[in-house]
């Protein structure tokens, strides 16, 4: 079983398996090292044909992926078959079809053809969950690879070659200045307000100047009181608050960036309260105070989490059109508190 930074540096070594399983709760990172696996083993010419991949999450007998594998390549020595989402590799997965289909794969794993490259990933939605005891059983017949936190330096590399890949260059001390700021390991939220923070910048270099502008001049309370107003379906009071804040020269990216915080918040909160777990215990899984944490709660009573789930999609949503078309940014982010309030 290798972690994902000795499978990075020993790709070489590594690429040559006809069988691996990803395992950790980064999918973009999984996403990325697959790609390389691919990109690696397949004429690019005729990826389409020779790329076949399956929902985990959905399958239900292994039929159609042993046909998958068995199929000759088109016009290339290999072709890979990818089981994405593989949620019967969990521990927690013990109806008949789930153990039927996991023994299946177990069994199939040892006589691969030599053409065909066998991927399969897993992604861990707890912080607290450990390699499955499925995945561990399969470690002789395949290449594991479990991606854990990523943090320091190589997270600091990684976050650098988002903005990089944006055209953008930024500094060491603002780059550790961001990352703090963010307080998040996922590297696809990161990605996405690397996006926001680049649209933010505009033309310029990013400087510390930017993410203090970004985060840091919205006080907390307006949008608490704001997110409030919408729990309590009162469109004109949210929509004064939005006013407010406008006349004051805050940025309407920099307030969509700021709902979209409380509303994930939210959602952590509410899954957290439904799981048993403390005011302090979240506080300190979220990185705020106390009491922050405690108004996070009491808020959160006042939405379902599908009620939050669709809110926060209403901002992503609207963040990309202001981005992408010429709408009066003003009006769009008023529809998205009428659109939230009847989520």
């Amino acid at each position: 079983m290798l972690d994902i930074l000795e499978f990075e540096q020993n790709t070489k070594k590594y690429i040559n398996n006809n069988c691996y399983i990803f395992c950790g709760h980064h999918e973009q990172l999984i996403k990325e090292n697959i790609k390389r696996i691919t990109d690696s083993n397949i004429n690019n010419d005729f990826k389409d044909l020779n790329y076949v991949q399956f929902d985990g999450s959905q399958l239900e007998e292994f039929d159609t992926v042993f046909n998958a594998c068995e199929t000759l390549p088109f016009m290339s020595e290999k072709k890979a078959v990818l089981i994405y989402r593989a949620d019967f590799l969990d521990d927690n997965k013990g109806d008949n079809k789930t153990k039927k289909l996991y023994k299946d794969i177990e069994n199939y794993i040892k006589n691969i053809p030599s053409h065909c490259i066998f991927i399969m990933y897993h992604i861990m939605t707890n912080k607290r969950d450990k390699v499955s005891y499925k995945i561990k059983k399969l470690d002789k017949k395949a290449c594991i690879i479990t991606i854990d936190k990523i943090k320091g330096a190589n997270l600091e590399k990684r976050v650098e070659k988002f903005f990089n890949d944006r055209g953008k260059k930024i500094a060491k001390i603002p780059l550790k200045a961001f990352i703090q700021t963010i307080e998040n390991e996922n590297l696809s939220y990161i990605e996405n307000e690397v996006e926001k923070l680049c649209t933010y910048a505009m033309h310029e270099e990013i400087e510390k100047k930017h993410i203090k502008e970004m985060y840091e001049s919205i006080k907390d309370e307006d949008i608490f009181d704001l997110i409030n107003f919408i729990s309590e379906k009162k469109p004109r009071k949210a929509i004064e608050i939005l006013n407010e804040l406008m006349y004051k020269g805050q940025k309407i990216n920099h307030i969509l960036v700021m709902i979209e915080k409380q509303f994930r918040n939210l959602y952590f909160v509410k899954i957290g309260m439904e799981q048993g777990k403390t005011k302090e215990g979240l506080a300190k899984e979220l990185k705020i105070h106390p009491y922050g944490c405690s108004v996070l709660m009491s808020q959160s009573k006042k939405f379902t989490l599908k009620q939050i789930e669709k809110s926060i999609e209403l901002v992503i949503e609207t963040d990309k059109k202001i981005k992408t078309t010429s709408v009066n940014t003003q009006t769009e982010v008023e529809l998205l508190i009428i659109n939230s309030i009847c989520a």
